[in-house]
């Protein structure tokens, strides 16, 4: 499989790390658990069958056995007791989640985390990140009220050159962003806020690889058990593609559209505008979707990009409060029909000195379409 890495054919000087990136100690959350088990140094004073070191880290008493410090406590109420969470690496007390499906270090790209906490109360944070081969790295910090962090994800051991994606618990809520960057002079970026949940289902209506275009989705799969998903491609004209993958359990998923093939049609995608539904199979657990687009121009790599996450179900009804047309600016707004009939959509472009400009456009069904220049 191809990745957006693959695609640069060169490594460029690292960047440099972040200086926020000296805040946080970096552990590795295979964790002792009994004492008989553990390290000295890890110990388990109360004797309950947990270490120090993970009652410690995430906020449970390592002097106290009593609820909900107990091994067979559940103080998150994710039906994991704290003895399975510090057995696989989670969050005991991770009431607040969120999720990244797209992430990228190398000698190209660098990927930061910012987290604000906007409570009173202190946040123990545990940052995961998954890889495309099931490997994951993990990342904690107590993050103080009022106070906001950047993680530059290549200072984590195991992720200076890799491609991942990212589940964040906290015990607190908290606010959360993603930052990605290209090349040392960094000309390039993209960011995102995190998504909320899995889903079952998601949408793409954005997608191109006409004109030096490279189109990749990001899939993200949190649970335990690998997971069969059907995307089905939308196209301007014609009738649907449609193609299964399976992603591995607690791992990151690359598709790079542009380059897959189809039965009696090959590289299909290779140069079209392109929607998109991918759909957990029966079975399967729900997953996170993300779009990534670049544009190579004017002899750079990735001259421009732009990245966000599907939505999780169509809507009679969007708002766009960004636009701008002009010399400078072109404004495209994308389209996508995922319904077995045909769908009349009516555009109304709101001016600053208040007047209205409406069209009307009929899309057809299961179908892409746009984009609508404004």
């Amino acid at each position: 499989m191809h990745t957006p890495m693959s695609l640069l054919g060169k490594a460029l000087p690292y960047l440099r790390p972040h200086t926020h990136a000296r805040r946080f100690v970096s552990v590795a959350i295979a964790l002792a658990l009994a004492s008989g088990h553990g390290s000295a140094q890890s110990g388990d004073s109360d004797g309950d069958g947990l270490s120090n070191e993970c009652e410690s880290l995430f906020g449970l008493n390592p002097a106290s056995a009593a609820s909900p410090n107990g091994a067979a406590d559940d103080p998150d109420g994710d039906g994991k007791s704290n003895l399975q969470e510090c057995l696989a690496g989670t969050h005991p007390r991770g009431t607040f989640v969120r999720y990244f499906a797209e992430g990228a270090t190398s000698g190209f790209f660098d990927t930061r985390i910012a987290l604000a906490n906007p409570g009173p109360t202190a946040a123990r944070v545990l940052l995961r990140f998954l890889k495309g081969d099931g490997t994951t790295g993990s990342h904690v910090l107590q993050l103080p009220a009022y106070r906001q962090a950047t993680v530059n994800a290549k200072t984590v051991p195991g992720l200076a050159e890799a491609e991942f994606s990212t589940i964040v618990e906290s015990d607190q809520t908290i606010a959360i962003d993603r930052t990605m960057t290209w090349d040392a002079s960094r000309y390039g970026s993209h960011a995102d806020t995190a998504v909320v949940a899995p889903s079952t289902t998601w949408y793409l209506a954005e997608g191109s690889t006409v004109g030096g275009f490279s189109l990749f989705y990001l899939l993200q799969n949190p649970s335990d058990q690998p997971t069969a998903v059907s995307v089905t491609y939308l196209l301007p004209v014609g009738a649907p593609l449609s193609k299964t993958y399976v992603i591995g359990a607690n791992s990151r998923f690359n598709i790079w559209v542009n380059q897959e093939t189809f039965p009696g049609v090959g590289t299909a995608l290779a140069s079209t505008a392109v929607s998109a539904i991918i759909t957990v199979l029966p079975g399967g657990q729900p997953i996170i979707v993300e779009r990534a687009m670049y544009l190579n121009g004017h002899g750079q790599t990735f001259s421009a990009g732009h990245e966000s996450a599907g939505v999780i179900a169509p809507a009679l009804n969007w708002f766009l409060a960004e636009g701008a047309t002009g010399s400078y600016f072109d404004e495209f707004v994308l389209i996508a029909n995922p319904t077995s009939s045909a769908a009349l959509v009516q555009a109304s472009f709101l001016l600053p000195s208040g007047t209205v400009y409406t069209k009307q456009y009929t899309v057809t069904c299961l179908a892409n379409f746009g984009p609508v220049e404004t």
